[in-house]
C-alpha cells in the first residue's frame, strides 16, 4: 500500500491502520504505532509514498528495531516544521530506504540521555537541504551511515560529536561550512564515499567550507573515498588525528589540512589544492607514503619567488604554491609523487627541532622547488628530482645567486643524509645546504641549471656520486656553472664521485664590425662552460679518490686550504686546478689535460707523486660571419703550462711530467713585497713536445719581475725538452731578485739552452748536476747573474756550453770542480763585461771550436782549438 499526507499528527495508541507491517504483519499508519508494538530485534517495513506526497510524521526510535524503507526514491518522510526527522534513542537501530526532508535537522542519533548509544545503524538515506544538519550522532557508538546522501544542508552534512561512526559509500555533497563534523573527541571511520563541494557560511570572509572537519582531539580514518572541491579544506583534522589510505583528494584551496595532531597518508592521490595539496602542522609524526601530489601549473597559486619564504614587515611568511607542505617532529615520506606545483613539491620543516625520512621518492616538473628541507635532520634514500621550472626566467647576470631559490633540494640549518638517486634536467640548484651538514652518496647529477651541490655555510661530504654536464646555460657568475659548490663551508670532503662529459659548448657572437670596403663581419664562438668542483673561503676541504673525465675545467679554489690526492683526470679541455689558498696535489694522475694542471694566484701549493701525462693544448672552433653568411668555421689551438704560478710558491716533490706540449711550470711575481719559492724534489720531466704555434719558454720559466723569486732543484731530472730552453729565469728590475739552486740534478736535450738566466738580481748555485745536448748552449748567462758552478758537468752543446754575457760573473769551486766539454763550438764564451773567478776548477776540454772564447783575462787555457 500507500501512505500520503494526514494533515495532523500521529493519533496516539490508536493504531491507525495502513500498510507499514512489524514482523510481516499487522498494518500501521504510523512509524511510531510500529515501533510502539514491535520488541526489540523487530523488522519494521514501511511501504512507498505516492507520486510527489510524503510521509508527515516526527519518528521517535527507542527501541533496538530494524526499519527498512522501500528506497530513498519510494519514501519521503516529512516532519512538521522546527522538528527532527528521525530521532534514535535506542542501541541497536537500523534505519535505511527513504529520504528525509524536515526544516531542522534529518537524523538526530543520541541526542538526549548521557548513556552512549551503539550499534546504529543509518542506510540508503537521503536528506537534502535541511536547515541545520544532515545527520547530527551524538554521544554513540559504532554508529553505521552507509548509501546514504546528504546534500545541501545549512549547518553542514554530518555532525559526529562524542561519538564512533563509520561512513560508508555515500554521498555528502554542497553542504554549507561542512560535509562531514566529527568534535569532541569522534572516531570517524570513512570509506568509498564522495566528499564534494562543500561551501562557505560567508562567501565574503572564507573561514569554512570543509569537505571534512576534525577537531577536539579526533580521530579520523579514511579509505578510498573522493575528496573534491570545497570552498576551503577538503579534509581538515584540527587538534584531531587523520589515517588516510587510498583516497583521492582534488581541488580546495587545501587539498588535505591537519593541524596539532597525528597524522598519515597512504596511497592518496592529492590535486589542484590551490594553496597547497597537504598541509600539516604537528607534535608528533606525520607519515605519507604511497601518494601522488599532483598540481597544474596554471591551477594553482604561484606566489612570487621574491616573496615565496620570505618573511614580510610582520614577520608573516607565505609558502603557497607548494604540493605538501609538513612542520613537523617526525616527518615520513615514502613511495611517493609530487609534480606540478609552481613553488615546491613539498617544503619541510621542523618546530624546533625534528627529523625526516624519506624513501623512494619521485618530484618532477615543479617550479623552483622539489623539496625544502628548513630545520630537520633529515635522511634520504632513492630521491629522484627531474624537471624544475624556472617559473621566473633568470637573467644570466642575476641566475642562481639567491642560493635557495631554485632548487631540487635545499637543506636549510639542518643535515641531510642522502643515499641513492637522481638530480637532472633542473633549471635549479641540484640540492643547496644552507648552514647545514650534507652527507650526499651515490646520487646521479646532469644537466641542472645552477650548480648540482651548492654547500653554502654547512658541511659537505659527497661520495659515490656520478656529476655530468654541471650546466647547460650561460651564467655571468661562472663559478656556479659548477658541479660541487663550498662557499664559505665548514668543511668538505668529495670523495669517490665521478665528473663525465662536462664539456658543454654554448655560443658567444662578438660585435659585429665593418671592414674598409662595407662589409660587416663577426666570429661565434663555441665557449666551454662548466666545471666540476668550486671552493670559496672554505674552513677546509679534501677532495679524493674522483674521476674526472672529459670535462671542461676541474677544481677551483679560493682562499681556502684543499688536500687534493689520489684523484684521476683524463681529457680536459681547461684547466685541472686552480687555487688561491694553501693547497696539497699529492699521488694524482692526468692524463691529456689541455690547459694548467694547477694553476695557482697568492696561494702555496705543495704537490707530491703526482702523475701528468700528455695535454697542454686543445684545439676549439669558431665560425668567421661576412654580411650574415657563415664563410668558414676555422680553429685555434692554445698552449698551457702544467704548472702556472702566479705570485705563489709551490713545493714538488717526486711528481713526473710526461709528452706535455707546452712547459712544465710558469713562475710570475706580481707583488713586490712577496717573496716566492720554488722547491722542486726528484721531479722527473720527460719530453716537452715541439709545438710550431710557440717557439720560446723554459720547460722551467719564471718572470722574475716584481719582489723574489727562489728556485731550488734537488734531484730534477729533465729530460727531451723539444721546444726550447730546460730552465729559463728571467729577472728585471731594480726592486725585484732571484735565485736558482740547482742540486743533483738533470738537464737533458733541450730544443734551446738548458738553462737560460737574466738578470742583474739573479743568482745561481748550480751543483752536482748534468747540463747536456742543448741544441743551443748549455748555459746561457747574461744581463749581470752572478752563477756559482760546483761539481757540475756541461756537456754536447749544441753551440758552446756556456755563454756568458753582460757583466754577469762566474764562480768555480776548486774544491769541487766543474766540467763544460763536448760543446760544437766552445766550452766558454765571455763578453768583454763579464767575470769569471777559478776558471782553472772548470774543465774545457774536447769541445769543437776551442776550451773558451773571450775569456783569456780569467781562463789561461788557450782559446783555440787543442
Amino acid at each position: 500500500g500507500t501512505t500520503g499526507t494526514t494533515g495532523t499528527v500521529d493519533p496516539g495508541a490508536d493504531y491507525e491502520s495502513g500498510c507499514i507491517l512489524v514482523d510481516g504483519s499487522g498494518g500501521y499508519r504510523w512509524i511510531n504505532d510500529a515501533i510502539a508494538v514491535a520488541s526489540a530485534g523487530s523488522i519494521i517495513e514501511l511501504c512507498a509514498t505516492t507520486d510527489g506526497a510524503v510521509h508527515e510524521e516526527i519518528v521517535v526510535i527507542n527501541k533496538a528495531v530494524q526499519i527498512i524503507g522501500p528506497g530513498s526514491d519510494a519514501f519521503v518522510l516529512a516532519p512538521p516544521a522546527n522538528e527532527y526527522g528521525l530521532v534514535i534513542e535506542a542501541s541497536d537501530a537500523t534505519v535505511s530506504g527513504m529520504t528525509i526532508v524536515t526544516t531542522r535537522t534529518g537524523v538526530v542519533v543520541g541526542a538526549s540521555g548521557t548513556t552512549a548509544l551503539s550499534g546504529v545503524v543509518l542506510d540508503d538515506l537521503k536528506v537534502f537541504e535541511a536547515p541545520n544538519w544532515g545527520i547530527a550522532v551524538t554521544n554513540a557508538d559504532d554508529v553505521t551511515i552507509q548509501q546514504v546522501e546528504v546534500m545541501g544542508n545549512v549547518y553542514g552534512g554530518i555532525s559526529v560529536d562524542d561519538s564512533s561512526v563509520s561512513i560508508l559509500g555515500s554521498t555528502i555533497q554542497s553542504n554549507t561550512a561542512y560535509g562531514v563534523y566529527a568534535q569532541g573527541g569522534a572516531e570517524l571511520y570513512l570509506e568509498s564515499n564522495d566528499i564534494i563541494g562543500s561551501v562557505p557560511s560567508d562567501p565574503s570572509n572564507v573561514t569554512d567550507g570543509h569537505g571534512v572537519y576534525a577537531t577536539d582531539g579526533s580521530q579520523v580514518t579514511t579509505n578510498g573515498n573522493r575528496f573534491l572541491g570545497s570552498a576551503f579544506v577538503n579534509l581538515f583534522a584540527d587538534s584531531a588525528d587523520l589515517d588516510m589510505l587510498d583516497d583521492e583528494v582534488e581541488g580546495a584551496l587545501y587539498g588535505v589540512a591537519g593541524v596539532q595532531g597525528t597524522f598519515n597518508l597512504d596511497g592518496v592521490s592529492l590535486t589542484d589544492g590551490y594553496f597547497y595539496g597537504g598541509f600539516f602542522v604537528s607534535q608528533t609524526s606525520v607519515s605519507v607514503a604511497n601518494t601522488v601530489v599532483t598540481g597544474n601549473l596554471d591551477a594553482v597559486t604561484n606566489v612570487a619567488d621574491d616573496v615565496w619564504n620570505v618573511p614580510d614587515d610582520a614577520g608573516n611568511v607565505d609558502r603557497a604554491g607548494t604540493g605538501l607542505l609538513i612542520q613537523g617532529t617526525d616527518i615520513q615520506i615514502s613511495d611517493s609523487t609530487f609534480i606540478g606545483y609552481n613553488n615546491a613539491g613539498a617544503y619541510l620543516s621542523a618546530p624546533e627541532s625534528g627529523t625526516a625520512t624519506l624513501a623512494r621518492n619521485t618530484f618532477s616538473d615543479n617550479g623552483r622547488h622539489g623539496v625544502y628541507f628548513a630545520g630537520l635532520q633529515t635522511t634520504v634514500e632513492d630521491l629522484e628530482i627531474t624537471g624544475i621550472i624556472e617559473i621566473e626566467p633568470q637573467p644570466s647576470e642575476t641566475a642562481c645567486l639567491t642560493v635557495d631559490r631554485y632548487a631540487g633540494v635545499v637543506a636549510n640549518q639542518g643535515s641531510l643524509v642522502w643515499v641513492g638517486g637522481l638530480l637532472a634536467d633542473n633549471m635549479a640548484y641540484g640540492v643547496t645546504g644552507i648552514a647545514s651538514a650534507l652527507n650526499i652518496e651515490g646520487v646521479s647529477f646532469a644537466r641542472n641549471g645552477c650548480a648540482g651541490i651548492m654547500n653554502f655555510g654547512g658541511n659537505l661530504e659527497a661520495s659515490g656520486n656520478t656529476f655530468a654536464a654541471s650546466v647547460p646555460r650561460y651564467i655571468d657568475n661562472t663559478w656556479i656553472e659548477t658541479s660541487v659548490v663550498d662557499y664559505q663551508g665548514t668543511g668538505a670532503v668529495v670523495r669517490n664521485n665521478l665528473f663525465t662529459d662536462n664539456q658543454t659548448e654554448l655560443d658567444r657572437p662578438t660585435d659585429v664590425y665593418t671592414n674598409s670596403t662595407g662589409d660587416t663581419y663577426y666570429y661565434v664562438y663555441r665557449d666551454p662552460i662548466g666545471s666540476d668542483i668550486f671552493v670559496y673561503e672554505s674552513a677546509g676541504v679534501e677532495i679524493e679518490d674522483n674521476t674526472f673525465v672529459n670535462g671542461s675545467t676541474g677544481i677551483q679554489v679560493y682562499n681556502s686550504a684543499a688536500v687534493i690526492s689520489d684523484n684521476t683526470w683524463d681529457n680536459y679541455k681547461g684547466n685541472a686546478i686552480y687555487s688561491s689558498g694553501e693547497t696539497e696535489v699529492s699521488d694524482n694522475t692526468f692524463t691529456d689535460v689541455g690547459g694548467d694542471i694547477v694553476q695557482c694566484s697568492s696561494a702555496t701549493v705543495s704537490m707530491d707523486g703526482n702523475v701528468i701525462s700528455g695535454g697542454g693544448t686543445y684545439t676549439y672552433e669558431y665560425d668567421y660571419y661576412l654580411n650574415d653568411e657563415l664563410v668558414e668555421t676555422r680553429e685555434s689551438t692554445p698552449l698551457s703550462e702544467a704548472i702556472s704560478a702566479s705570485t705563489c710558491s709551490i713545493t714538488m716533490d717526486g711528481d713526473v711530467f710526461e709528452d706535455r706540449a707546452g712547459n712544465v711550470i710558469y713562475v710570475y711575481n706580481g707583488d713586490s713585497t712577496q717573496t716566492l719559492s720554488i722547491e722542486m724534489y726528484d721531479v722527473i720531466i720527460d719530453t716537452i713536445q715541439t709545438n710550431d704555434l710557440y717557439s720560446y719558454y723554459g720547460a722551467i720559466m719564471s718572470y722574475a719581475f716584481n719582489g723574489r723569486t727562489e728556485f731550488y732543484l734537488e734531484g730534477v731530472e729533465l729530460r727531451n725538452d723539444l721546444r726550447d730552453h730546460g730552465i729559463e729565469i728571467y729577472q728585471s728590475g731594480s726592486s725585484s731578485s732571484a735565485s736558482l739552486t740547482m742540486v743533483d740534478s738533470i738537464v737533458d736535450t733541450t730544443g734551446n739552452s738548458g738553462v737560460y738566466l737574466y738578470g742583474p738580481n739573479l743568482t745561481a748555485n748550480i751543483s752536482s748536476s748534468t747540463i747536456a745536448n742543448a741544441t743551443a748552449s748549455g748555459m746561457y748567462i747574461s744581463g749581470g747573474v752572478d752563477v756559482v758552478l760546483s761539481d757540475t758537468d756541461i756537456q754536447g752543446s749544441g753551440s758552446s756550453n756556456v755563454l756568458l754575457y753582460s757583466g754577469s760573473t762566474l764562480s768555480l769551486t776548486p774544491e769541487a770542480p766543474s766540467a763544460a766539454v763536448g760543446a760544437a763550438s766552445y766550452g766558454l764564451v765571455c763578453d768583454s763585461t763579464v767575470t769569471v773567478n777559478d776558471c782553472e776548477s772548470l774543465d774545457l776540454s774536447g769541445n769543437g771550436l776551442g776550451s773558451h772564447s773571450g775569456c783569456d783575462a780569467f781562463c789561461a787555457t788557450s782559446g783555440t782549438l787543442d
